[in-house]
């Protein structure tokens, strides 16, 4: 656990140096309602190409087994979570010579994901959602704004730990669309 914060630690160092620039901030405050995973996001300027956000949410884990000696099995699991992104957008200035909009933090960025997952309040036969557990992925993602409709993608690795001392490998994908204030 301790090489994991000091391997954050680095990276969250790493990123910021590119972004420390002379140019006009490009980031911007944004409060953000979303609605596939359920939850009231807070994103906050950190430098011109950095945000960190907060979003306590209501998240959702989908399993799929098969084997040759079982049988084919379904399992999901819908629980409170709180989901903290540290965000380096690298292409504003691309955008912006396109001719297109960069409001509300528009455009493509990598992150460093920590999300908390409480105890599952429903479930379906999925094991180790009666717990806290604790989530980390390094994610690339993109973000857009129309107006003030906001479609978010993100995918990356990352492990998730019990705090019954289990970690699993795991393929983060995040996929949500809600409304800018």
């Amino acid at each position: 656990m301790k090489h994991i914060l000091l391997f954050l630690i680095f990276l969250l160092t790493f990123f910021s140096g590119f972004s420390q620039t002379n140019q006009k901030m490009n980031t911007e405050k944004v409060w953000r309602l979303n609605f596939l995973l359920p939850g009231a996001e807070l994103e906050l300027p950190l430098s011109n190409k950095t945000t960190f956000s907060i979003n306590p949410e209501l998240g959702f884990a989908v399993g799929f087994s098969a084997g040759t000696n079982r049988e084919t099995e379904f399992s999901y699991a819908l629980l409170p979570q709180l989901d903290l992104k540290y965000r380096w957008y690298y292409n504003f200035e691309k955008r912006k010579e396109k001719g297109l909009t960069v409001i509300n933090n528009s455009a493509n960025f990598l992150a460093l994901r920590a999300v908390t997952g409480f105890p599952s309040i429903a479930e379906k036969d999925f094991e180790n959602y009666d717990e806290l557990n604790q989530g980390f992925h390094v994610m690339w993602g993109l973000q857009r704004s129309f107006n003030s409709f906001q479609l978010m993608f993100a995918t990356g690795p990352g492990v998730v730990l019990g705090f019954e001392g289990d970690a699993n490998f795991t393929l983060g994908i995040e996929l949500n669309f809600g409304f800018d204030f």
